[in-house]
């Protein structure tokens, strides 16, 4: 099949329609086109979409941006129409539209403005701020109580106390608890403006079901809590509510990425993304290579997600390295070192040797402890 032979009666549609039929093959649901007002709606061939619910179609084509992106978590991609007709019609044989008819048979009108091409583009849009809800309004709504004044015989202030989050100041700016004594709310605030991108709730009985709940702007209209916010918009900062402290970082400076909301805050500069394989997105749009640091948790997962990322060239956290380091200067086994899991289990145990060690110091003790070299895989 020849790139260049375009079929002048062959439209994406058609395109994207044989693209399914090949990529989903014996799924119909997954071979449905959507019209969803000026784009398209299908599962995503990139990341092959939702494995348990075929219904999800994450994947929207807009013709008159000539931009195809996928909304799924861990996948984002975001491509020209053109690379996105390449890909797909070298990997399955498919003959290719023709630009000139390369509009789906809807009516579409051109926006009046242009689409935020990116993330970081809503970061410094004016125009989002208005629609996103304040902190103290969405815990005034819940009853939420300060977590600074929470009853301290309490179970949540019991599992404060145990992972030393009183100690940090964004826990106490960012964070709040209920009424029940059973969970903590994150709020992923911007500290400049009290605006929220969304919420976690955090389980403080881990055995009670899950630890985690996200809750972002597109449940939160559901519910009626918002009102008249743009749709494009509501999908924009729900992916930027899977990264905790994106809206106060400084991108001039280096940006540690790590896992859980409460490890950012132990670090200068750094932002949550909610579990590792919501890094990919993050990564492409935000952030450089050279001006970012990865503190994934020590785990099989963060490790080995770590080692993919170190091939493509980031810096990564030497565990291995800081426990060697670590067993020498207080004499402890290294197994013993194994328990500690992620920078929070970190500075816990920093802290009970070192009691009177600031954020400031626990930072510069892990600073060196970055590499970017193939010659340090051993010590990740």
């Amino acid at each position: 099949m020849n790139l260049t032979n375009n079929l002048s009666s062959y439209s994406i549609t058609q395109f994207i329609q044989d693209l399914l039929k090949v990529r989903f093959a014996g799924n119909r649901l997954k071979q449905e086109v959507l019209e969803s007002g000026d784009k398209l709606n299908f599962a995503c061939p990139y990341c092959g979409d939702s494995a348990h619910d075929s219904k999800k179609k994450r994947g929207n084509y807009w013709p008159a941006r000539d931009r195809y992106r996928c909304y799924n978590d861990g996948c984002g991609a975001s491509v020209t129409t053109e690379k996105f007709i390449a890909k797909w019609a070298l990997k399955y044989g498919l003959d290719v539209p023709a630009r000139e008819a390369s509009s789906p048979v809807i009516s579409v009108a051109a926006p009046d403005r242009k689409r935020r091409g990116s993330l970081i583009e809503l970061l410094i849009s004016g125009n989002a701020s208005k629609y996103l809800l304040s902190m103290d309004r969405v815990a005034s709504r819940f009853s939420l109580i300060p977590v600074d004044q929470v009853d301290q015989s309490s179970r949540v202030a019991q599992f404060i106390r145990s992972r030393n989050l009183n100690l940090i100041p964004a826990f106490n700016q960012s964070c709040w608890c209920d009424a029940n004594d059973d969970k903590i709310y994150i709020f992923n605030l911007d500290l400049r403006s009290g605006k929220i991108l969304g919420f976690a709730i955090r389980r403080v009985d881990e055995w009670s079901g899950p630890k985690y709940l996200i809750k972002n702007y597109s449940e939160l209209v559901k519910t009626g809590l918002v009102k008249s916010m743009p749709e494009d918009l509501v999908i924009d900062v729900d992916s930027l509510n899977n990264y905790f402290n994106i809206m106060n970082i400084q991108f001039n400076q280096p940006i540690v990425v790590t896992e859980g909301q409460f490890d950012s805050m132990f670090i200068t500069n750094a932002i949550a993304t909610t579990g590792v394989s919501k890094s990919k997105l993050l990564l492409d749009n935000l952030l450089t290579r050279s001006n970012t640091r990865i503190l994934f948790d020590s785990d099989h997962a963060g490790k080995s997600q770590s080692l993919e990322l170190l091939d493509q060239g980031y810096f990564v956290f030497l565990w291995n390295l800081l426990f060697y380091d670590l067993s020498k200067k207080y004499k402890i086994a290294r197994a013993k070192l194994s328990k500690i899991k992620d920078p929070n289990d970190l500075f816990n145990f920093i802290i009970s040797k070192e009691p009177a060690i600031t954020l400031d110091q626990f930072n510069a003790m892990l600073a060196p402890y970055y590499s970017n070299s193939q010659f340090d895989i051993l010590w990740i």
